[in-house]
């Protein structure tokens, strides 16, 4: 729209900064979280990232409890953290009488997914708290 096509105009002089910021918040997320194996952090291999979200998978047996318990100790501690991807798509009202496939793998990972803030009002001395809160909890 051309209200989307404004504000982007507006923020693109400092985009470089946003992403250069953004990548240095994920670093400190990566370099803090490198020492919990039961929290996947998607590799940075091949590609370019965007730094739009910074997303956790909680591949361990209880990560469903355990990324709720992470996102209310973040909360707690006034940090926002986002269950991305839920409710999963299929779940939603409008899709109530779709044909279903099998979707396990797609449920087992919805529950397990969640997105720490990745934006400029997070300073990185805000992503070490953030990152031994996730340690922590």
């Amino acid at each position: 729209s051309e209200l989307h096509a404004a504000m982007g105009l507006a923020v693109l002089e400092r985009l470089d900064e946003e992403f250069s910021h953004r990548a240095q918040l994920s670093e400190t997320y990566r370099e803090i979280l490198r020492s919990d194996n039961s929290v996947s952090v998607h590799p940075l291999q091949n590609f370019m990232p965007s730094y739009t979200y910074f997303s956790l998978l909680f591949s361990c047996e209880n990560g469903n409890t355990r990324r709720n318990r992470v996102h209310e100790s973040l909360k707690k501690n006034g940090f926002g953290s986002r269950k991305y991807f839920n409710p999963l798509c299929s779940e939603v009202d409008c899709f109530a009488n779709a044909k279903r496939a099998n979707l396990d793998v797609a449920k087992w990972v919805v529950d397990r997914v969640l997105c720490l803030p990745l934006h400029k009002f997070i300073h990185p001395e805000d992503a070490a708290t953030i990152a031994q809160i996730v340690l922590e909890s």
